[in-house]
Order: C-alpha cells, then structure tokens, then sequence
C-alpha cells in the first residue's frame, strides 16, 4: 500500500525546513529515496535568490514543488529504489532527476536503471558527470595537450580525472581553498594557489564562480586558447580584462552547458546515450575521496541553513535518506 505521505525539504529565502506531502492523484512508479546530491554552488544560488527572473525558470528542475519567489523544493541527482510500478522495474536501483525527498512518484520515462558495478552512493554523481562530459566535448582536448583548471571543487575534479586519461595531456589545477589543494594533490593533481607554467596552456577550464578565476584562465590560455566556462555566474562579472592579449591572440570563451548536448555531438549523441557514457565512467572514480560527507536527510535544514551563510568547504555533501 502506498505510503499517505512523503517528506519533502522546502526551501525559502530565509530558511529550510522538512513537510509531509501527499502523493499525486495520477498512477506513477514509486520509488523510495537513498541518497541525493546537493550542487553546493547551484543550491546555494538558488536559495540565495541570487539570479535574474529570467534565469530562475531555466533553473526549474523536474518534479520540483512551488517556485523561487515563496518556497519551493529543488535538487537533481536523486537515487532510490522501485516499491511500486510495472513488474520489471520493481526493486531496480534507479537514478533520476527529483528535489530532495523521501519517496519519489515519477513517470517512467524519467526513470533510469543503474546498472551493475556502479553503487547507489556512487551513482549520486551522475549529474556531475554528465556535466564533466559536456566540457570536454566543449573543449576539445587533444594527445599532448596543455591543460589548466581553474577551481578544483566536483566538477574541476571531475574534468580533471576525465581528461588526464587523454594520452600525453598535462594537467595543471588551482585552487584558493587550503582543503581542496590538499585534495586535488592527494588524487594526483598538481595543484596550488596560483596557476603555474612556464608556457601558455591550450585549453583552460573555469569552475571557480569568480571574475578573478576567469580571468587566471584567459591569461593562462595562449594563441588561440580556449577557456571553457562552467561556472554560472549569477552576478555580473565586473573587472574582467579583454584587452589586448585576448583581442590579438585571438582567445575563446566557449560556454559550457549540461543541458544542451555540443554541436559536435548533436548528430549522432542524445541524453540517454551520454548517460550511459557517464554510468560506464562511475566506476571508475575515487569515490571515497569525492563522497567523504553524508548528511541524514532529517538534519538536512540544519546543513541548508549554513549553506546560505557561506560557500562549503567540503568537496561533496549527500544526503542519505535512512
């Protein structure tokens, strides 16, 4: 029998807090929540209010409850298990993208399996990678290229672990934060404060938030280099320098975006044939680096809370759901 009702977290401009809701009146799979991620960068945006009315309805997400002006539910890395639905789906692990919640009511063209070899914890990062996936393609990363990323949270870290597996790649990151520094050497990375070569990078890649970050990687890029951008700044990026260097060098911003497949691929790739791609990848990753902090969902307003006061210091934050 279903249950009466879930529990959702709704957020407000000034707080976060857990409801009961009802399921919906029309049939749907349901699935019971394990684990979810939280985009530390976007959640953090979104409950800030730190975005344009025209943005904000491109930051709705599937199945969220209200809207950014009064409260509202978000999130999008949701993982659970099937308890009711058609025979063949019931008990699959399935990922899909949901706010954070107790209980999912889904359709099932939403739904995706999780395949074998790839954990529910681990199968949080989907998102995350999909988007790492899309920079790259954006990028175009060569054998033998020079390699900068500027920013060394989730999807720095992500981007990184993709594209030093493309033979000869030099890969050069930096970051302001102590602990991430710590974090991306541990992985392998070289890593500091301040960009370091001794000649210009071919391809930089930007995930600080930060006008002085983008800047580092135009500067780092040489003749014809490509910055690809996947920060999302909500707040305009004054004192940015286009002077001379990136007018008679010829450099490039390219905007990267996980919701629009690249041109490259457009023809032969759509969102489910990249999900498979990111599913294959997965397994591969350091996970008990990238997923050292678990918060239970029933203390999750408390975590929100502090998230509006400030940008986290941890790589990753998940919620379980037990």
């Amino acid at each position: 029998m279903e249950p009466l009702t879930a529990t959702t977290l709704l957020h407000s401009a000034a707080s976060s807090q857990l409801r009961a809701i009802s399921p919906p009146p029309s049939p749907r799979i349901r699935a019971k929540g394990a684990f979810s991620m939280v985009s530390q960068g976007t959640e953090r945006k979104v409950l800030t209010g730190t975005m344009r009315e025209e943005t904000a309805q491109h930051m709705r997400v599937p199945y969220m409850q209200g809207d950014f002006a009064g409260e509202f539910s978000y999130g999008y890395s949701w993982v659970g298990q099937v308890e009711e639905g058609p025979k063949e789906w019931l008990g699959a692990w399935v990922h899909l993208l949901h706010p954070h919640q107790t209980h999912a009511w889904v359709e099932e063209k939403d739904l995706y399996r999780i395949p074998e070899g790839v954990t529910p914890e681990g199968a949080t990062l989907a998102s995350n990678m999909e988007t790492a996936v899309n920079a790259l393609w954006d990028g175009q990363v060569m054998p033998g290229d020079r390699v900068l990323i500027v920013g060394m949270g989730l999807i720095g870290v992500l981007v990184g672990l993709l594209v030093r597996e493309i033979p000869g790649v030099e890969v050069f990151t930096t970051d302001l934060a102590d602990q991430r520094q710590q974090l991306a050497q541990q992985l392998g990375f070289r890593c500091s404060a301040e960009p370091e070569f001794t000649a210009a990078f071919d391809v930089a890649f930007h995930t600080s938030t930060t006008t002085s970050g983008l800047q580092a990687a135009l500067d780092a890029v040489g003749m014809e280099g490509k910055v690809v951008e996947l920060s999302w700044h909500s707040q305009p990026t004054n004192g940015l320098v286009l002077g001379e260097d990136f007018h008679y060098l010829r450099k490039q911003i390219i905007s990267s975006q996980v919701s629009t497949i690249p041109p490259s691929h457009q023809h032969r790739w759509d969102y489910r044939r990249r999900k498979d791609l990111v599913f294959k990848l997965l397994p591969r990753l350091p996970l008990k680096a990238l997923l050292a902090h678990r918060i239970s969902f029933w203390e999750s307003p408390q975590f929100f809370d502090q998230l509006r006061q400030g940008a986290p210091t941890q790589l990753t934050t998940f919620i379980e759901y037990s």
